[in-house]
């Protein structure tokens, strides 16, 4: 999961640099942002729903007959941690709210932060 969240801080600079080298600014600094952001988003809860899936396949694994109850010798404390994994994961829930939030903050930061730079740069230059 560590490595998701790498990815995610690593695209809206890859995204602005791909525009500069590879685009020329033709995709502009408010499309790469949004593009940015809805990457970014897209890592997040698809990290999410990964991880869901690994923790219900863990859970799984306990249910011998596979009738989706746990009965008898089934319920051992190790199943019930693996339940408790499931169902208490609050962060997997809010993964869209927070991984939007996050998105379009760190977007908006280091698209914004360009803005400025080259908005001083430009200035700076006209001045001198």
């Amino acid at each position: 999961m560590h490595y998701a969240w790498i990815a995610a801080l690593l695209v809206p600079p890859v995204v602005l640099l791909s525009d500069w080298a590879l685009l020329r600014r033709r995709l502009g600094l408010f499309r790469g942002a949004l593009l940015s952001a809805a990457t970014i988003l897209v890592i997040v809860v698809g990290t999410a729903v990964l991880y869901g899936r690994h923790l219900h396949a863990e859970l799984a694994a306990f249910d011998r007959d596979g009738d989706g109850l746990f009965a008898g010798d089934e319920a051992t404390p190790e199943q019930e941690c693996a339940l408790s994994r499931v169902t208490n994961d609050l962060s997997r829930t809010l993964a869209p709210i927070t991984g939007g939030a996050f998105a379009v903050g760190y977007s908006a930061l280091v698209f914004g932060g360009t803005a400025v730079a080259i908005n001083m740069r430009q200035r700076w230059k006209s001045a001198g």
